[in-house]
Parts: C-alpha cells; structure tokens; sequence
C-alpha cells in the first residue's frame, strides 16, 4: 500500500549499484587529483632547487674569473702571485674594462655584475670600481668577498683588501 500511494518510493537495486560506481569513479578521480599535484608540486621544488644551482655556479664561475684576471694580478720575476693585485694594474684594468670598445669582452666573462675593490687594513678605503654592468631590475642578486693582498709598487708596500664581486640575475 505504501509502494502505490509513493511510487517514488520505491527501492531499485540497480540505480543504488549505479550510484556506488558514480561514487567509487568520483572517489578514484580525487585521489589522481591529489597525486598529481603532490607529484607537480615536488617537480616544482626541484625544479626551484635546480636554478638556485646554476645561479650559485654562475656566481662562482664569475667569481674565479674576477679573482684571476691576468690583468691585475702581482709578478714578480715572470711569477704571478696568487691572491694579490697590483695597484697600479688595477688602475689601468678598470680604464680598460669601462672602455666602450672593450665592454663586449668583458661582458661575456662577467655579464650583469659589479666588481669593486676596497683597501681593509691599514686603513679602509674605497680603491675603486673594476667593472660595472649592473642592473636595475634583477631577480637574483648575489654578492661575495674575496680576500686579496694589495701590492702598491710606487711606496712597495702590501695592504689587506677585499675584492667584492655583486652579481645580477634577471
């Protein structure tokens, strides 16, 4: 009696099994959905991870370029000395590099980056800037100190200096 009077009522086995498989099908759906972006979001840390990398290698290539340039390095005797820069090569390297002509070199060595030199002992003072090609809109920046002896030919005599070398990234 109650079956006639609501005819909706009426319990159909086949539409509650539809019902489970449009459940299950949803559910499954879901958890690759999940799965994917767990997936796409570890690819993306990496990938992140990965260009950090090559942007620290940039600044390091860039860095060991600055630190062993020919034209600024101290001889004596036909012997170049590690770590040290002679004043007076410096003076006529930084002439040099901010020289138009010779921009394009220099660039390919050194790209979006500033390299300063700067006396610490005795006494502090700025000596002057090597190379400058900076940018104002970077995305990455990246500045690094290289401790070096500053020879003066002229008085002979050796000062404690930092070479800074600033690198830009877009």
């Amino acid at each position: 009696m109650l079956c006639r009077a609501y005819p909706f009522i009426k319990m159909n086995t086949k539409s509650q099994i539809h019902m489970m498989e449009t459940i299950a099908v949803l559910a499954v759906f879901f958890i690759l959905i999940i799965i994917s972006y767990v997936f796409y979001s570890n690819v993306t840390v990496d990938v992140d991870k990965e260009k950090d990398r090559m942007r620290q290698l940039e600044a390091v290539k860039i860095i060991k370029q600055a630190s062993s340039l020919v034209e600024m390095q101290c001889s004596e005797r036909g012997f170049v000395k590690d770590n040290c820069m002679d004043l007076l090569k410096v003076m006529a390297a930084s002439e040099i590099m901010q020289n138009a002509e010779n921009k394009e070199f220099y660039f390919d060595k050194f790209g979006f980056s500033r390299i300063t030199i700067k006396q610490i002992y005795p006494e502090v003072k700025d000596i002057m800037v090597i190379y400058d090609n900076s940018i104002g809109d970077y995305s990455y920046k990246d500045l690094s100190n290289i401790p070096v002896s500053l020879f003066d030919p002229r008085e002979n005599k050796h000062y404690f200096g930092v070479v800074s070398v600033e690198i830009f990234l877009k």
